[in-house]
């Protein structure tokens, strides 16, 4: 698979995230956006053991540094993918064995800042912390933007990314003929 390639499939599947976000589609933005960083997770990763956990804290703090931009660590936000998407719920075996905090997300003109006050004045902040769906988008988006210029100073590494993004699912159509063909970049 080719960088141009690759970078269209992820920049439809950030087009999906932003489309569900404009209708205010909360939890598919959600899942659609751990379902990226899970993607980014393990294009990244070149252990061939490593589980989905590992790729995606590992990618999630190098790229997206959580800590630094949403208040919260990269270990909350997989206790928070995991509950999401296999339960459509902020519950998680990870953070149920103390290992993340719940998150509560803010969207729209809601302030995750001022929840997080309000979490830290009821002696709950150790337990959940508040993120702005925005703030989380972005900073997915500029982790993917990191991610690509890094591939591009290391061009084996972009070898063994571009590898593994062959797996991707590939465009097809049928033609009236029968025959299948690739379907044309809708982008383009």
């Amino acid at each position: 698979m080719s960088d141009e390639k690759f970078n269209m499939k992820l920049g439809q599947l950030g087009e999906a995230i932003s489309l569900c976000a404009g209708k205010n589609l909360i939890e598919p933005t959600l899942m659609l956006l751990y379902s990226a960083i899970d993607i980014c997770g393990w294009l990244a990763n070149d252990d061939p053991n490593a589980g989905v956990r590992k790729c995606f804290v590992a990618w999630t703090d190098r790229y997206m540094e959580p800590e630094k931009h949403l208040d919260c660590t990269a270990d909350d936000l997989y206790g928070a993918r995991c509950g999401l998407v296999h339960m459509l719920s902020p519950d998680s075996d990870h953070n149920k064995k103390g290992k993340a905090r719940l998150i509560a997300y803010a969207w729209g003109s809601g302030n995750a800042a001022k929840l997080n006050q309000v979490y830290q004045k009821a002696g709950k902040s150790k337990l959940i912390v508040a993120v702005h769906i925005h703030d989380l988008r972005k900073t997915w988006s500029e982790g993917v933007l990191k991610f690509t210029a890094e591939l591009d100073k290391d061009p084996q590494w972009a070898k063994r990314v571009y590898q593994r993004a062959a797996q991707f699912f590939v465009d097809l159509e049928a033609g009236n003929d029968g025959k299948i063909k690739k379907q044309k970049d809708p982008n383009k």
